[in-house]
C-alpha cells in the first residue's frame, strides 16, 4: 500500500472551506497569540466532540498523509509481537515471558473491547476520522459494508482465540509454579547425591576419624541448616525440628548410597504384597509407591508380578489380591459405578496382557426393601490395572449375559453361551475381543454355537475353546462343543468330563495340556486328564476342614479353585458344622483359609496360605490369576 501511495499520481484535494470569522480574526493576530488561539480552539473541538456523542475528533490532530497505511502496520506489529512472545513464553516455559504475555494480552483484549462499545455509543464515529486520501480506508469499508456476515463471523473467532490464548497461558503459569517447587526439591536431590553418604545407623563399635556417625549426621545437619555453633542448635524450638525432619524427608535420596534410577529399579522389583510395608519406611518412598511415575516404569519394564485375585460372598464387591512371594492379601480398589453396590454374580474374570478383566454378570439390588427388583443383566466390561491399581471401564459386549463360557486364546478373549432377561433358556451367541485395540474396535460377533447354553464353563485346550456346559457328566449328556480358531467353525466333541451339576466347577489348564479339575461326589477329589489317551485319573484328595471347636473333619463347599506358578489354590468355602447332640441342626461357617499344593508333586504335599483379609470369606463368586512372564 505504501508502495502505491509513494507512485501515487496527484489528486486533488478536498474542497476548500472558507474560514469562518473567528478563524479569519485569528490568522491576523502576532504568531504567539494565535498559537495560542489554535491550542484553545483545539481543546474546545475535543470538548465539544465530547459532548457530542463521546467522540474524539481526530481531525484536529495533524497526522500523516498515509496514516491509515501506518496504523494499519502499527496493529500488526503489535499482534505478531504478543503472538512472537506467546510462541517463546509456550515454548521456553519461562514464568516471566508468560506474565508478561498475560498482560499484554488482556491489555489487548480491553482495547478490543472499549473500540467496540465506542463504536456502539458513538454512532457518529466515522465523522471523527480525518480524511484518507490513499482511499485504502474507504476499500476496506466498502469490503466489510459488502460482507458483513463474513467479517462478523472473523471478528468472534478472533475474539475467541485471544480469549483461550489468555486462558491457556494463565493454567501454563498455574502448572509452572507447581513444577518449580518440584524442581527445586529435584535440585536438592542432585546436590545431596553428588555427597559421600555415609551410613544412617550406628552400628556397634564403629568409629571414624572425625567422631560417630551420629555426629557426621549432626555436622550434616548443622551445615545444611546454618548452623555453625552447638548454641544454635539448643535454641531450636519443636516446630524448627519438626521442619528439619520433613526437610530431611525430601532431600533424601531414595536409597542412601544408590543413584536414585538404580533404588528405583530396585523398588520397582519388589512385589505387590510388600507395597505396604514400603509405604512406612519414609515419606519419600510413600509418595514414590503411589506415583504414576513408578506405576509406568513397572509397566514400561512389564513387571506385573503375580496376583492372585478373589471376590467372596459377603465383600460388598470388594475384590481382594493374593501375593504368592510375599505371602500376603491386600484389598483393591472399589469401582465406582451405577451398580457398585449391588450384588454382582453370574460374572466372568479373566487375565490377559497384565490386567484383570471383569466380564458381564448380572447385578441385584441387597436391600431388602426392593424384594421384586429383578436382577440386572449387563455387557460391562472392567478392567483392573495392577501397575496404577485402578478400574476403567472397557468396550461394552454386544449381548448382555451371565453365567456363560469365557475364556483367553492367545491373547484374545472369547465368551459364548450364557443367559439373559430375554434368553433364559440359554443363548447361543458367541464374541471375541481384543484388548490392544479396544480404542478402535469393540467386540467381534463369532458364528452362533450349533445349541444354546447355560450355566456353561469355557477353557482353552489346545489352542481351541471348549464349551462346557453344568450337565456334563451325567450319563445322558456328556457333549461338549469346540471352536476352532483358525476356521472359525464349531463342532461338537463327545467326551465324559468328570464335573459334578451340584457345584459351580472349575477347570484349570497348565502349559496348554494339562487340565485340572475337582470331582465332588462324595470326597473332594483333584482329576488331571490324560491327554494322548483321553482318560482321567485322581491326583490326590483335598484335605478336610477341622475346627477347632469341633472334633468331626468337615468337607467344603462353594471353594474357589485356581492355578498359580505350578501350584494349584482353594480358596475359602463353606463347612456345615453339626451339632454333636444329634439334634440334626447345623451352623453354616464360612473359610478364609487358603490351601495349596504342586499337582506334578505325589502324593500331594498340601501347605496353608495365609488366610483372606478382611471381611473376604464364604463362598468364591469368582477368581482369577495373573503371572508375570520370566518370574524368577
Amino acid at each position: 500500500m505504501l508502495n502505491q501511495w509513494n507512485h501515487r499520481v496527484p489528486f486533488s484535494p478536498p474542497p476548500f472551506v472558507s474560514p469562518s470569522p473567528d478563524s479569519s480574526s485569528v490568522s491576523l493576530l502576532p504568531n504567539s497569540q494565535s498559537d495560542s488561539l489554535r491550542v484553545l480552539n483545539l481543546v474546545a473541538d475535543v470538548a465539544y466532540g465530547i459532548d457530542d456523542g463521546l467522540g474524539l475528533g481526530l481531525n484536529s490532530f495533524k497526522l500523516p498523509a498515509p496514516w491509515f497505511i501506518y496504523s494499519f502496520m502499527g496493529v500488526g506489529i503489535i499482534l505478531c509481537t504478543i503472538t512472537l512472545i506467546g510462541c517463546i513464553a509456550a515454548e521456553s516455559v519461562n514464568g516471566c515471558c508468560l506474565c508478561f504475555y498475560t498482560i499484554l494480552k488482556t491489555v489487548l483484549i480491553l482495547l478490543e473491547a472499549a473500540l467496540v462499545a465506542f463504536i456502539a455509543i458513538d454512532h457518529h464515529w466515522q465523522k471523527d476520522l480525518p480524511f484518507d486520501p490513499t482511499g485504502e480506508l474507504q476499500s476496506l469499508r466498502s469490503f466489510v459494508e459488502e460482507n458483513v456476515d463474513i467479517c462478523k463471523w472473523v471478528g468472534i473467532t478472533v475474539i475467541v482465540i485471544q480469549a483461550l490464548a489468555l486462558l491457556l497461558a494463565i493454567i501454563l503459569r498455574a502448572l509452572l509454579s507447581t513444577r518449580t517447587t518440584d524442581s527445586e526439591y529435584e535440585d536438592d536431590y542432585e546436590n545431596v547425591r553428588g555427597r559421600t553418604w555415609e551410613p544412617l545407623l550406628n552400628q556397634s563399635g564403629q568409629t571414624s576419624g572425625s567422631g560417630t556417625h551420629s555426629d557426621i549426621w549432626s555436622s550434616r545437619m548443622r551445615e545444611k541448616y546454618g548452623l555453625n555453633s552447638g548454641d544454635k542448635t539448643k535454641t531450636l524450638n519443636q516446630n524448627a525440628s519438626m521442619s528439619m525432619k520433613s526437610k530431611e524427608s525430601v532431600d533424601q535420596p531414595i536409597i542412601p548410597g544408590l543413584p536414585d534410577d538404580l533404588a528405583l529399579r530396585c523398588l520397582a522389583k519388589v512385589s505387590h504384597g510388600h507395597h505396604g510395608l514400603l509405604e512406612t519406611v519414609s515419606k519419600r518412598w510413600r509418595y514414590l509407591i503411589r506415583s504414576s511415575e513408578y506405576a509406568h516404569y513397572k509397566a514400561k519394564e512389564g513387571w506385573c508380578g503375580n496376583w492372585l485375585f478373589a471376590l467372596t460372598e459377603q465383600s460388598n464387591n470388594q475384590w481382594i489380591a493374593y501375593d504368592p512371594d510375599a505371602d500376603r492379601w491386600h484389598p483393591l480398589p472399589k469401582f465406582s459405578g451405577d451398580y457398585a453396590d449391588w450384588h454382582h454374580s453370574g460374572f466372568s474374570c479373566v487375565c490377559v496382557y497384565n490386567r484383570l478383566l471383569v466380564i458381564g454378570g448380572s447385578y441385584a439390588p441387597q436391600d431388602s426393601s426392593l424384594p421384586h427388583q429383578k436382577p440386572l443383566i449387563t455387557d460391562y466390561v472392567l478392567q483392573f490395572d495392577p501397575f496404577k491399581k485402578e478400574w476403567k471401564s472397557m468396550a461394552s459386549m454386544r449381548t448382555p449375559r451371565s453365567h456363560f463360557a469365557c475364556s483367553v486364546i492367545g491373547g484374545k478373549v472369547y465368551v459364548a453361551g450364557g443367559r439373559n432377561l430375554s434368553c433364559t433358556r440359554g443363548l447361543a451367541l458367541a464374541e471375541v475381543y481384543d484388548p490392544l485395540i479396544d480404542k478402535h474396535c469393540r467386540w467381534e460377533e463369532l458364528p452362533p454355537m450349533p445349541n444354546p447354553q447355560v450355566d456353561c464353563l469355557g477353557l482353552s485346550y489346545k489352542g481351541k475353546l471348549h464349551v462346557l456346559s453344568d450337565q456334563v457328566g451325567l450319563s445322558d449328556v456328556n457333549v461338549s462343543q469346540v471352536f476352532n480358531l483358525s476356521e472359525k467353525t464349531w463342532s461338537t466333541a463327545e467326551d465324559i468330563w468328570p464335573f459334578s451339576r451340584a457345584m459351580q466347577f472349575s477347570v484349570q489348564v497348565m502349559a496348554d495340556s494339562r487340565v485340572y479339575t475337582v470331582v465332588d461326589w462324595g470326597e473332594s477329589l483333584i482329576k488331571t486328564r490324560d491327554s494322548e489317551k483321553g482318560g482321567w485319573y485322581i491326583v490326590g484328595a483335598i484335605p478336610s476342614v477341622i475346627l477347632h471347636n469341633h472334633a468331626r473333619a468337615l468337607e467344603a463347599f462353594g471353594y474357589g479353585f485356581a492355578a498359580l506358578r505350578e501350584e494349584l489354590y482353594i480358596l475359602g468355602g463353606k463347612v456345615l458344622k453339626w451339632e454333636d447332640a444329634g439334634t440334626g441342626r447345623f451352623d453354616i461357617v464360612r473359610l478364609g483359609l487358603v490351601r495349596v499344593c504342586n499337582p506334578l508333586v505325589r502324593p500331594l504335599k498340601w501347605k496353608e496360605a495365609r488366610p483372606m483379609c478382611g471381611r473376604a470369606c464364604g463362598s468364591i463368586l469368582g477368581c482369577a490369576s495373573l503371572e508375570e512372564e520370566n518370574s524368577v
